[in-house]
């Protein structure tokens, strides 16, 4: 019991330790906490501060993206894919968005490869894809698209040349 109390108050030091406070008229979104938590190795409490973040605001665009990335990094497919899905629902036209949703379901898919999991990489590719048909400069989403194109074996979608392709126009946009 007082383990995880502790382990609570650690990790709350540490977010404030690293996040500094913004400024007033500046506010830290639910989705930076998360990513400045889980970057720091601490998974469970950067997923357990997106859910609370969630339950609270839960329409908020920054709290569903926070859970979003809060339960990848706890590798937690079914939650992540499914506040992505709440995320995409109110923001559809949001690069960032639709690069988690993408995220989110082709890690989905390669934890738990079955058949079922080429409807995921399916959507997972498609989102990729928008978000970059939405941001052509969104490095992030053509690095994941790259990755999947040379991971991926020929059936699943994979393709050399289309890695190719977006190690060509990562280059182009970032000597």
């Amino acid at each position: 019991m007082l383990r995880p109390c502790l382990f609570q108050l650690a990790a709350g030091a540490a977010l404030r330790l690293v996040v500094p406070a913004p400024p007033a008229a500046a506010q830290t979104s639910p989705a930076d906490s998360v990513r400045v938590l889980a970057d720091l190795g601490l998974t469970e409490a950067a997923f357990d501060y997106a859910a609370t973040a969630a339950r609270a605001r839960p329409s908020d665009p920054g709290a569903l993206a926070g859970l979003a990335i809060g339960a990848m990094a706890a590798e937690e497919w079914d939650v992540a894919a499914g506040a992505a899905d709440s995320l995409l629902a109110r923001a559809p036209d949001v690069s960032a968005h639709q690069l988690l949703i993408g995220q989110a379901y082709l890690s989905h898919a390669r934890a738990h490869p079955s058949l079922g999991a080429i409807g995921r990489v399916k959507k997972g590719r498609a989102a990729v894809e928008r978000a970059i048909a939405l941001d052509p400069d969104n490095l992030e989403a053509r690095t994941t698209l790259m990755q999947f194109l040379l991971q991926a074996p020929g059936i699943a979608g994979g393709s050399l040349e289309g890695a190719r392709r977006q190690a060509e126009e990562i280059e182009a946009r970032d000597p």
